[in-house]
């Protein structure tokens, strides 16, 4: 019987290799750890033969740990980090290694695509603005870089699209939610932008195809399955972009809930019928797996990585995170007039300003350490609840939140943001495995396990969940509009401490 779903996620540290049944439950999971390369200041890549190799690790472990799961495999499900640019040939040899999101190595191409296409009609185009995170600079800077390699280069794709083409021998396709953070796709066209390829030069024959996430990219050859010890012919199916995976790994299936993932950066979003053209420019869009919905989403840049810099710094190194939330709930809220600022590595909604440092702001004599640990935990909470604000601004009024990622697995954390937000949250009965899960829905619709995303999203079971408590929900309104206040004074503070390179 084929009845076991196996996906592989290509995440920023690492592949997760992980088996789902057919009622979305993990049956077994391995995760292989691969390096980033910091060749220079500002730069971030990645050799994709470590992704083919981590699969092939990570399915060797698998199979000698759970041969029962292993040889029941119906489908094959894809996951992998978005924004990145990864050139092929034409036989699927990588031509460069890829230069991953965290990458700013292009950040003058920004400027030179301004020249040609304003800040506004960029983003009704694509949904998003114009940053070196995203792929479009990347590309430039490697066709004028590296303009041999590029001429060898038959298509340009995204981490996740290696591995489909490693399984089936198929090369250069890729699916709607990665493209979309190209900022080469036309949103409302659903295909890549002839104007942005013509102002910048790029030849669109070295796009890839465009698939959706639940059509099959190819099935299971020869070669693959005799090295993964699985059954030639088995559908591979094109996946999603990690952001959109963990979206409906989360159980999202209308725009009355929000996922709200919480990793070393987070962000939050829902999906809607259409891109949400904010008129300051401070979230994004960019594809459901379904090919048609909208993921429009605001990231905050530093929120469990704020976390980690706390209890490595302020609590002494400790791994307990029970202890520490322990302590933190010693504070109230408001952490005794305390704030914290999380912008270590400046923010992105709704500010989109590198500039910007993190900070403590208020402190005095009688502050103790454990109002400063739980001002942290409050600063990451009303970052997000600026992303929050910025939808409702935009008329999108969310009723819930479901949490995914490893900040999920804090009930004190989770209390807290529930108030904070002023909405209640809830928490799959896997937060960590949301990426995987939805990449394993995508496959499960796309070999008709599911007759919908709908239907998939049924399965996703909730584990626990929070209500504002009334009392520190006004509170915390009050503490809030006080965080707003402080933005401007700080934004010129940030701006002089980049200039005078005091951080």
């Amino acid at each position: 019987m084929s009845d076991t779903i196996l996906t592989f996620d290509i995440g920023t540290t690492g592949n997760k290799c992980t088996l789902f049944d057919t009622r979305g439950r993990a049956l077994a999971s391995a995760t292989i750890p691969y390096e980033t390369e910091y060749p220079m200041a500002g730069w971030a890549q990645q050799d994709p033969e470590a992704y083919w190799d981590s699969v092939v690790t990570g399915m060797s472990r698998l199979s000698q740990e759970y041969p029962q799961h292993t040889g029941r495999v119906s489908c094959i499900g894809l996951s992998g980090h978005m924004n990145g640019m990864l050139p092929i040939s034409a036989a699927g040899e990588p031509v460069f290694p890829e230069i991953i999101h965290s990458d700013s190595r292009s950040d003058s191409y920004c400027s030179s695509i301004r020249e040609r296409i304003n800040d506004d009609e960029f983003f009704r185009i694509t949904g998003n603005r114009i940053d070196s995170h995203l792929s479009l600079p990347k590309m430039l800077w490697f066709k004028d870089s590296y303009p041999e390699l590029f001429k060898k280069t038959a298509w340009i794709i995204q981490s996740k699209d290696f591995i489909a083409g490693r399984l089936t021998g198929c090369w250069g396709s890729t699916d709607y939610s990665d493209a979309s953070l190209t900022c080469v796709l036309d949103l409302k066209e659903r295909d890549w932008s002839d104007r942005i390829l013509k102002e910048t030069g790029l030849n669109g024959k070295k796009m890839p195809r465009l698939l959706s996430s639940h059509e099959m990219v190819g099935p299971l050859n020869r070669e693959a399955a005799s090295l993964l010890g699985l059954k030639e012919g088995i559908p591979v199916f094109a996946g999603g972009g990690d952001a959109s995976c963990s979206a409906r790994g989360a159980g999202i299936a209308d725009c009355s809930t929000a996922q709200n993932y919480i990793g070393s950066s987070s962000w939050i979003s829902v999906l809607s019928p259409q891109p949400l053209l904010d008129r300051g420019r401070r979230i994004q869009n960019f594809y459901d797996l379904d090919g048609k919905h909208i993921n429009v989403c605001g990231t905050v840049q530093c929120a469990g990585i704020a976390l980690d810099w706390m209890m490595n710094e302020i609590s002494g190194g400790s791994c307990d995170y029970r202890a520490v939330e322990a302590e933190a709930a010693l504070s109230p809220p408001g952490a005794e007039g305390l704030y914290f600022i999380p912008y270590f590595m400046g923010e992105r909604t709704p500010h989109w300003n590198s500039n910007l440092k993190g900070s403590f702001l208020g402190l005095s004599l009688n502050h103790k350490n454990r109002d400063m640990i739980r001002a942290v935990f409050e600063g990451i909470a009303f970052a997000l609840k600026d992303v929050v604000s910025v939808f409702e601004e935009n008329g999108i009024e969310i009723a819930e939140l479901s949490l995914t990622g490893g900040g999920a697995l804090s009930p004190f954390w989770n209390g807290m943001m529930s108030s904070i937000y002023g909405k209640p949250v809830k928490i799959p009965h896997a937060p960590k495995q949301a990426t995987s899960l939805g990449a394993a829905l995508a496959a499960g619709v796309g070999c008709g396990i599911f007759g919908s995303y709908e239907a998939a999203a049924e399965v996703v079971q909730f584990e626990r969940s929070a209500s504002p408590v009334e009392a520190d929900k006004e509170k915390y309104r009050n503490i809030y509009a006080g965080y707003r206040k402080l933005y401007p004074a700080y934004k010129a503070l940030s701006d002089v401490l980049s200039e005078s390179r005091i951080s």
